[in-house]
């Protein structure tokens, strides 16, 4: 499945991967302590979700617009897994809210 939306005149085109993926790139978005790295998650979302164009963190001038462009690749990439989201407990869905925002810790 995949969608497009417009950022600042920018055509972005977004795949969903499958959840056993997702649940890897959330693994891999850890930094060595355990805690989620918004860097790393970034990273993973623009390698495999972001499929056009070919763009990374240092290509955008302004965080505002790489924030909106990640928000709506993960709410397009998540939309498929609301149903497994529910049965996880409460704990499961902060730290995944959490690994989704960036706000589950720093370095």
């Amino acid at each position: 499945m995949k969608n497009k939306i417009t950022v600042e005149g920018v055509e972005y085109i977004f795949q969903k991967v499958t959840p056993r993926e997702w649940l890897k790139i959330r693994e891999r978005s850890k930094n060595k302590y355990g805690n989620s790295s918004q860097e790393l998650l970034y990273t993973e979302v623009f390698e495999h979700v972001i499929i056009s164009p070919k763009v990374g963190i240092d290509d955008f001038e302004e965080i505002e617009t790489l924030e909106e462009v990640i928000t709506a690749a993960i709410n397009f990439q998540c939309k498929r897994q609301r149903k497994e989201e529910q049965k996880l407990s409460r704990h499961g869905q902060k730290e995944l809210a959490n690994m989704e925002t960036g706000d589950g810790g720093q370095d």
